[in-house]
This record gives structure tokens, C-alpha cells and sequence, in this order.
């Protein structure tokens, strides 16, 4: 096998996205759209069916607006899909801060999807300062899928 074949495989069997999320007991998405100026990716609204989960008549418990990387950026970088999401939150830390002293969870979810056995990722000190002028946590999922 080729290393282009090689390539090719590996990049078919690892997955990697990150997610930029505001949750909250009472969060409206359609407010933080209007807010941001931002259409989200995904969200739900408190008491209304999970849209994930609709088959399963799950009622979401917390209101959430959601960004995503996934299905934008291939690179198995992980900075790369950071800078998309910071482009598209460009300039907005006074709202999300904002939006965080209202009691709203504001995170970043990266999630790996691996073959193998994976060391982890690495931030930079840029990723990672702009990450908190955001008021944003970090959490990771890591699926390992060999």
C-alpha cells in the first residue's frame, strides 16, 4: 500500500470536530442568533423535543445554541478547527461573557474519533487565550474505534 492509500484509510477512520456550545436552563436560541448575528448549527429549546433525539420523544431539558467544525474542516488538526469557529466568533466576547454571567454554560466540546490509541491534543497559548477572552470551558471525548 501506497502512503496517498495509507492517507486515504487513515483519514477515513479518524474523526475530528470541535464545537463551540451556550447551554442553559433558560436560554433562548433564537435570542443568541439575534445577539450574535450568527446562525447556529444546531439547537434546542428547553421542554421541546431534543432534535438529536426526537425519535426517542426525549424532551430537552436546557436550551442550547451550538457551532460546529464537523463537516467544515477535514484537517486532523486541531487548531485548524478552532480558528474556524474563532472567525465565526469574531469580536463577540462581550455578548458570550455576557451570556455567561446570565448563569449559561459556554464551552468548547472537541471530539476524536480514533483507530488507535491517541497521546492527546495540543493548544496553543494563542487557542488557548482566546478560548478564555470567550468565557469558555474546554471538555474532550475521545472514541476509540479500533
Amino acid at each position: 500500500m501506497n502512503t496517498q492509500e495509507n492517507d486515504a484509510i487513515t483519514s477515513e477512520l479518524i474523526k475530528i470536530y470541535t464545537c463551540f456550545k451556550v447551554v442553559g436552563d433558560n436560554l433562548d436560541p433564537v435570542n443568541v442568533t439575534k445577539l450574535t448575528g450568527i446562525t447556529c448549527d444546531s439547537s434546542t429549546t428547553k421542554g421541546q423535543p431534543s432534535l438529536k433525539k426526537q425519535s426517542y420523544g426525549i424532551i430537552a431539558t436546557k436550551g442550547a445554541w451550538t457551532i460546529t467544525s464537523k463537516h467544515q474542516i477535514k484537517s486532523m488538526n486541531l487548531e485548524q478547527h478552532f480558528q474556524y469557529l474563532f472567525d465565526r466568533l469574531n469580536n463577540l466576547e462581550a455578548i458570550f461573557s455576557k451570556l455567561k454571567q446570565e448563569g449559561n454554560e459556554i464551552y468548547f466540546s472537541c471530539t476524536w474519533f480514533y483507530p488507535y490509541t491517541y497521546e492527546g491534543p495540543t493548544l496553543s497559548r494563542k487557542t488557548l487565550s482566546k478560548i478564555v477572552l470567550l468565557s469558555a470551558e474546554i471538555e474532550f471525548e475521545y472514541y476509540f474505534t479500533g
